[in-house]
């Protein structure tokens, strides 16, 4: 049997507890009814035949079961039973509901017994109206209707059928079962039809409140989006701001000092990677919530990447006079399978926001083995700071992605608000988890546990990746081979003809996939082809299956075809090699990146 979703179990066991409520109910007009009805009969048969004990006697017996079945319905609304207890209380009530009726059958036999002709079809009537005035009362419960029913017009067609005399008795039989089989047929349509309604009126409540869910939850994700989009406005403005401002400097000023133009040249360049940083946070982020991050693990030293952290934030701690130091409590030559680069990006994250939001004293990475068996080790990694510190009840929005503190004291520092969700979603792709300790004025210490593998002594450790020095130097490359550039953007273009240039190299220019395959079908020989990915009339991807299957044709060795694309996700690489591209170069081109992958695929 499928499994019913959890709301449909909600609502099927609401409409059974409602159900049992319109049942009890009904107990107090039930009570009227039993009390009156078995008065008049109990009157009626003693004054014509039936000895007064009987009847006083019997009518107490109904009198008491009755109010026990009233006493049970102010329990159950006393009570007020959830849905998954409603079955117990509908049980009590059919069973109070069944004792109710057997005394009433055993009592209209005794009443009609050999009683005269006129009191037994007062008696037989007046059963066969209660029993029909009950359908109403006792739908919404069938099998309490059924019994009921039953144990009252089953003893009054027997004594007329074992008694009958006369024609008239038979057909009163006759009439109270065909009464009965209306009745059976009636009460469930009516119990079809208050199953139905209170059905359709949950439902109809539970989708108001769905979409009422749906309205709050919306309105809370535009107002994200639209403090969000005030962020990242703030965050990309400001480094834009730098490089327009300074672009414009050296634009108006032809006779600048050399150090001056350095120095402006060095803040477009560090805005510009302020953008990219922006830009590859939302990536990540949007790579782990599509469940597309994958961890590449190798050995990795603790000890390397706190050295190698230290090391990049070393100038901008002492530009701050702050003391900047890391301490690993576990050996130094230990190693452990991880992916370093993202424990690299983790630790930098929580090292930036440490030295943002401390004026002064210290900042400190701590790193420890919090537990190891033999499969291997989970370890924590935590940044210490004397910074402002923050208060116990903004703790909990830190993980969330875009939040922040709030927006006075700390917007001041900048930030996206990126980092820190970033930070704990890797962790738990890591099977770890993050937290934070913070007093306002006193520092903060946030920390992260990150699931490692063990590796055997002796084994080769992986260097984590540092930072490009822009200022390093780059040499002309020996290869004689010309460049097929294939690019339709034209400052991209010119951009790439300054860096072929850089590096010694003859290049050609085509602005589209269509240019590049006509030029090679025409008789072009380039040593490699720089191709774009994304334009128009052919663009990079169809040009290059357009060339493969030319070269296969003409039975030529393949020329080496490297991507330039400004799309960073594993599906677009794929979608490269899956062409017949031998690698790619992702935009904003770095020049060490472009001359080592020259270096890879030109022919010497």
């Amino acid at each position: 049997m499928e499994d019913i979703p959890s709301s449909e179990q909600h609502i099927a066991a609401e409409v059974e507890r409602q159900l049992s409520a319109l049942l009890y109910r009904n107990a107090p007009v039930g009570l009227a009814v039993n009390l009156v009805t078995g008065a008049l009969l109990a009157y009626v048969n003693a004054a014509t035949h039936a000895p007064l004990a009987l009847t006083i006697g019997w009518w107490a017996c109904v009198a008491v079961l009755a109010s026990a079945r009233f006493v049970l319905s102010l329990k159950f609304h006393a009570a007020l039973p959830e849905a998954q207890h409603a079955s117990a209380w509908r049980h009590n009530y059919v069973v109070a509901t069944a004792l109710l009726a057997l005394v009433w059958g055993v009592g209209l036999v005794a009443f009609m017994w050999d009683a005269p002709d006129g009191t037994r079809f007062f008696t037989g009537l007046l059963a066969a109206g209660m029993v029909a005035g009950s359908v109403t009362v006792l739908a919404p419960v069938l099998p309490a209707f059924w019994l009921f029913s039953l144990l009252i017009s089953v003893p009054i067609v027997g004594v007329l059928i074992w008694q009958s005399d006369s024609v008239l008795h038979i057909g009163f039989a006759l009439m109270v079962v065909i009464m009965n089989v209306a009745m059976f047929s009636g009460a469930r349509y009516l119990h079809e039809t208050i199953r139905a309604s209170l059905r359709l009126s949950l439902e109809q409540r539970h989708m108001a409140e769905a979409l009422e869910t749906s309205r709050e939850l919306a309105d809370a994700a535009n107002k994200a989006k639209s403090k969000f989009l005030a962020t990242m406005s703030h965050e990309i403005r400001t480094p834009m701001n730098g490089i327009l401002g300074m672009a414009q400097m050296l634009l108006m000023d032809d006779h600048l000092p050399v150090d001056q133009r350095k120095d402006y040249i060095r803040t477009i360049y560090s805005s510009g990677q302020a953008l990219l940083a922006l830009l590859n946070d939302i990536l990540d982020l949007s790579k782990v919530e599509a469940g597309k991050m994958e961890l590449i693990f190798n050995p990795v030293s603790p000890q390397q990447l706190l050295d190698n952290t230290v090391r990049l934030f070393a100038q901008s701690a002492h530009a701050k006079g702050l003391n900047i130091e890391a301490r690993w409590k576990g050996s130094p030559e230990r190693l452990y399978n991880a992916d370093a680069v993202r424990l690299q990006q983790m630790l930098s994250n929580l090292m930036g926001n440490a030295i943002k939001f401390t004026e002064s004293g210290f900042v400190r990475m701590e790193a420890s083995v919090v537990e190891e068996d033999g499969r291997g080790a989970l370890l924590e990694f935590a940044v210490v700071d004397s910074g402002i510190g923050i208060p116990r009840d903004k703790l909990d929005k830190l993980f969330q992605p875009f939040s922040q503190v709030d927006t006075s004291s700390t917007r001041g520092y900048g930030g996206t608000g990126l980092g820190l969700s970033i930070i704990h979603s890797l962790a738990q792709l890591m099977e770890g988890t993050v937290g934070v300790q913070s007093e306002p004025g006193q520092g903060s210490r946030f920390w992260f546990r990150v699931r490692v593998g063990l590796v055997a002594a002796g084994t080769e450790r992986r260097k984590a990746g540092r930072a490009t020095d822009v200022t390093q130097p780059v040499g002309r490359l020996a290869s004689t081979a010309t460049i097929l550039l294939v690019e339709d953007h034209a400052i991209n273009r010119k951009l790439m003809q300054a860096l072929l240039g850089k590096l010694g190299l003859a290049f050609v220019c085509a602005e589209n996939g269509q240019e590049a395959l006509d030029a090679l079908v025409g008789g072009l020989r380039p040593g490699l082809v720089l191709m774009d990915m994304h334009m128009p009339v052919m663009d990079g991807v169809t040009a290059t299956e357009h060339i493969r299957r030319w070269e296969l044709e003409q039975e030529l060795p393949p020329v080496p075809i490297v991507a330039l694309t400004a799309n960073a996700f594993e599906d677009d690489s794929k979608r490269c090699f899956a062409a017949g591209m031998n690698d790619f170069l992702t935009k904003p081109i770095n020049l060490q990146e472009l001359q080592t992958k020259l270096t890879q695929w030109l022919p010497a």
